[in-house]
């Protein structure tokens, strides 16, 4: 299988290289005093308080004692809802709470953990944080939302290997009890060698959030950060690598993509500026190694067919891997295998209790799913880049991409991308370019 980023290729990135230097202190792979693990937090949203707390359910001597945002509410609210619902696992002195673009750097210094649950965007810089700092990482998905970003992430990713610093992903369905079965069952040769993969998310539109009184413009753009590319890299990239990832499993994660060709658009998200400048639909085919294939489709809109599940043919039969009912053909539609969906244990705290596990091994056991997780998150973005482009377009041209780098900006910086007088963002229209395009219905 090809690397994702060859280490002479990222040497080549001029600048970038000095992205893959790291300071050198050691990890602390024990736990602290009465065997506490204390975690920081960085990126305070819902999903990030979420994920501390499926880590108080996965490990009972853990508690958040630093905290960050670009926004001060934010971190305002995040600190009295946990001392308000989870007391006993808080404590995050006034000095710990840290407000702005870099406030990663503070956080990895005050914890053992840091929970990398921030903006997309913003994620490569905190990885490479962590792992400077020398602490363990939960990283939420995608790992980064451009091609510049995905070489930090991954050389932060590749360091974090040599210092044996555990680093579980948040692209959760690898830790799901019910799926790992089925993609034991896959990879163990049932239905014969995979040829070709459909992953499927259809659901509704992403949110939008009011701005506050006293936001810069960074930080107004950053409340909407969903809808705009520069911040989530489009649905595709921040929710449908879940699937896109679950697609490179079933394959083995023996193969990454070699080109992409796409459709898609803005059927539904036209109002501007609040619904930015991402698109609501897109349909993606993959040429893999060997003429497999894999193709995914993804839409957001209100009052259609919701679809979030996976198909996969092999030589000898069929599967789909995630409905209420998982059932496994040969190709005649003789049953090989069924299972009713039970959830019986959560993927949340499952990720938490393998990560905490691996920490507390003091190296006995290793994690570190930085090459699934930049691999996954480059595949969105060829797909995103192959659709707004309308090309049939490579790996090795997507990873040729770019994207901005955000750690030289702060809260009072200019926005990478704005719109113009009459808040209008320009969207990528294939075959255009970049247009102020609207749509009148």
């Amino acid at each position: 299988m090809t690397k994702l980023l060859p280490r002479r290729a990222f040497v080549k990135t001029g600048s970038l290289a000095s992205a893959a230097v790291f300071a050198s202190s050691a990890p602390r792979v024990h736990a602290g005093e009465n065997n506490l693990l204390r975690i920081g937090m960085v990126g305070c949203s819902g999903r990030g308080r979420g994920a501390v707390l499926n880590a108080f359910e996965a490990d009972p001597n853990c508690k958040l004692v630093a905290v960050g945002d670009v926004l001060p509410d934010r971190t305002q609210k995040t600190v009295e809802l946990f001392n308000k619902v989870k007391p006993d696992r808080v404590d995050i002195k006034p000095d710990h709470v840290f407000v702005g673009l870099d406030c990663c750097k503070n956080v990895a210094q005050a914890c053992d953990v840091v929970f990398s649950v921030e903006i997309p965007a913003f994620r490569p810089w905190t990885l490479k944080a962590a792992v400077e700092a020398g602490k363990h990482i939960f990283a939420e998905k995608p790992a980064a939302v451009d091609a510049l970003g995905v070489k930090v992430a991954q050389a932060a990713c590749d360091e974090a290997k040599k210092k044996k610093l555990n680093l579980v992903s948040g692209l959760c369905w690898r830790y799901d009890p019910e799926l790992q079965e089925i993609m034991k069952r896959i990879h163990d040769g049932l239905i014969g060698d995979v040829v070709t993969v459909r992953e499927c998310l259809l659901t509704q539109h992403g949110f939008k959030r009011p701005v506050a009184q006293g936001d810069t413009a960074m930080q107004r753009e950053i409340r909407a950060w969903y809808n705009l590319r520069w911040l989530s890299g489009d649905f595709i990239v921040e929710q449908t690598v879940h699937a896109i990832d679950k697609g490179l499993w079933a394959l083995g994660d023996k193969f990454q993509p070699l080109s992409a060709f796409g459709v898609g658009g803005r059927m539904s998200r036209t109002a501007q500026p609040d619904r930015g400048d991402i698109y609501d639909s897109m349909g993606v085919g993959y040429n893999m190694a060997e003429g497999r294939t894999m193709n995914t489709f993804c839409r957001q809109q209100q009052n259609c067919w919701y679809e979030y599940d996976g198909y996969v043919v092999g030589t000898k039969g069929y599967t789909n891997t995630v409905g209420k009912t998982v059932v496994m053909c040969d190709l005649n539609g003789k049953v090989l295998f069924e299972q009713k969906r039970l959830r019986l244990k959560s993927s949340y705290v499952e990720e938490q209790r393998a990560l905490f596990t691996a920490i507390r091994s003091g190296g006995a056991m290793y994690i570190n799913n930085g090459d699934y997780m930049c691999r996954a998150t480059m595949a969105a973005i060829l797909c995103r880049q192959a659709v707004y482009s309308g090309n049939l377009l490579t790996w090795e041209e997507a990873m040729q991409t770019g994207g901005i780098d955000l750690s030289k900006l702060n809260l009072n910086s200019e926005p990478p991308i704005q719109p113009d007088e009459k808040g209008r963002f320009k969207i990528p229209v294939p075959g255009l370019g970049e247009v102020w395009h609207t749509v009148v219905r």
